[in-house]
């Protein structure tokens, strides 16, 4: 009974680690590549394999299909047959005349289905499919790897540590927000330039005012250290709204980002018609959103 209990507890377990393992690293991988993931993934992982193990170990193939017993009551044996075995030395010497029972227990067993559906879903090893139960155990394996490859891919194969850089950051219906980083002094004062980039560059727009496609003037920031890891941000203002816009950094970075339509509105720019902006972020998260 102590065993019975126990190998519930471990499939519990295995499932709902396993579960969670892989819940948590969809999150991570997919939605949200915050801090807690990681430690909270290789905590699960801690779990799930001692778990799956013990629950592989003692997962029975068979399962029982029917428990018969057969109580058969059978009367004494005549009186010279126990004299005859008492003398024989076969039998004890004080008598039982009372009636003798005997009981057989007949147990139908079953080999249980290899349930693949449910070892893949849950991550609990297959009753009879060693392949199956590998397998899961697989995914969720592979799972922690690519977490891992993700938030460790960079620090230990891709070191860089002159990195020169400019990338869009938060977007406005009439601003945005352009982040640059460059650790070689000589490139200062970095200066930011921006345009009009709607097809085409020239042209009339929709008031019957001409395109103000010129190169203007930003920003400019004089001085990076290792304080703000060298980077700065550039804030570009009085800009329209849902528009497309080229900006280019004198350290020689460019990009491209299209304001949001005004608060209320949806967009009117040709390709983009009825689309509405309902999150801006500077966090760059790849296939993000969907």
């Amino acid at each position: 009974m102590a065993n019975d209990g126990l190998n519930k507890f471990a499939k519990y377990s295995t499932a709902i680690s396993s579960l969670g393992l892989r819940l948590g690293a969809y999150v991570f991988l997919r939605w949200i590549p915050g801090h807690p993931f990681p430690s909270a993934i290789l905590a699960l992982l801690a779990v799930y394999i001692p778990s799956f193990i013990y629950d592989f170990v003692h997962t029975s193939p068979y399962e029982v299909v029917a428990d018969e017993l057969d109580v058969v009551a059978r009367e004494p044996p005549a009186a010279d047959e126990d004299l005859q075995r008492q003398r024989d030395g076969t039998d004890p010497v004080k008598l039982d005349d009372g009636r003798e029972l005997e009981v057989e227990e007949t147990i139908v067993l079953e080999e249980k289905g290899s349930q693949p559906l449910k070892t893949l879903l849950t991550g609990l090893p297959s009753p009879t499919s060693l392949t199956l139960s590998a397998l899961t155990f697989a995914i969720n394996l592979a799972l922690v790897v690519v977490v891992w490859d993700l938030v460790s891919r960079g620090k230990f194969f891709n070191q860089s540590h002159e990195l020169s850089m400019g990338r869009t950051g938060y977007v406005s219906d009439t601003s945005a927000r352009i982040l640059v980083r460059e650790p070689d002094a000589r490139q200062y004062p970095i200066f930011v330039s921006y345009r009009y980039a709607d097809p085409p560059y020239m042209g009339v727009a929709p008031g019957g005012m001409p395109h103000d496609s010129a190169w203007k003037s930003g920003a400019s920031i004089d001085w990076l250290d290792n304080t703000t890891d060298f980077t700065g941000t550039f804030t570009l203002s009085r800009l329209t709204s849902d528009t497309r816009y080229q900006w280019v950094v004198s350290n020689n970075h460019t990009g491209f980002f299209t304001t949001a339509p005004r608060p209320g509105h949806t967009s009117e720019r040709v390709g983009t018609i009825g689309s509405f902006t309902f999150l801006h972020t500077s966090c760059l998260k790849n296939n993000f959103p969907l």
